[in-house]
């Protein structure tokens, strides 16, 4: 839980190093907004950029992690206990709940979907159904998947498996990441993949 809060925070940062700095929201669970698109400080464009983006990305290694990865009631228990349970079609609803209610006419929306356990095959087929394709005020939403440490989560080339999610990314290989493990080593790889994903 928490070597996957220190690979979280690793990619907020690059993001946020950007040349043109995204607004970055971090939502804990479908219940639980962590940073805000609107937040006056994290996604304060004009501020000390190297400051603040170096102050968030602590923020999500040690106090989120501290808050969620302590806290076993959070998550489903058994092996996961401590990282948050929320159903995949829950964090869409309230991902574009907080995409509407901080909307900028224009703006460029982007969701990335963290998953480290499956939701289930016939649950995310149903999810990819009845929300695909995101759209909010008519503006579309990409998606990108990050995996991590999840069974399946990168496409099989022996088989003509999808790696897991691939349906929330239509099918574009592209935008689906897995990440074996938790170590730095592996986040630090798969960064460059993630990026591109979703500055594209």
């Amino acid at each position: 839980c928490r070597a996957a809060h220190d690979g979280l925070s690793e990619l907020i940062a690059l993001l946020k190093q950007s040349v043109y700095p995204p607004r970055v929201a971090y939502l804990q669970n479908a219940d639980a907004i962590a940073v805000s698109l609107d937040n006056a400080y994290y996604n304060n464009v004009n501020g000390n950029a190297n400051t603040i983006v170096q102050q968030y990305a602590r923020f999500v290694r040690d106090d989120i992690a501290a808050a969620v990865c302590s806290n076993t009631s959070i998550g489903g228990g058994g092996d996961n206990g401590g990282v948050n349970s929320t159903f995949v079609g829950d964090a869409i609803t309230a991902a574009l709940a907080h995409f509407r209610a901080t909307h900028k006419d224009g703006a460029h929306k982007k969701l990335v979907v963290v998953n480290q356990c499956q939701d289930g095959a016939i649950n995310l087929a149903r999810v990819c159904e009845e929300f695909l394709p995101l759209k909010v005020n008519n503006e579309p939403v990409d998606i990108t998947v990050l995996n991590i440490a999840v069974d399946d989560g990168d496409s099989d080339s022996d088989s003509d498996s999808d790696a897991y999610g691939s349906c929330l990314a239509s099918d574009d290989a592209s935008r689906v990441v897995s990440v074996t493990d938790t170590s730095s080593a592996s986040f630090l790889d798969a960064m460059p993949a993630v990026i591109n994903a979703v500055c594209s």
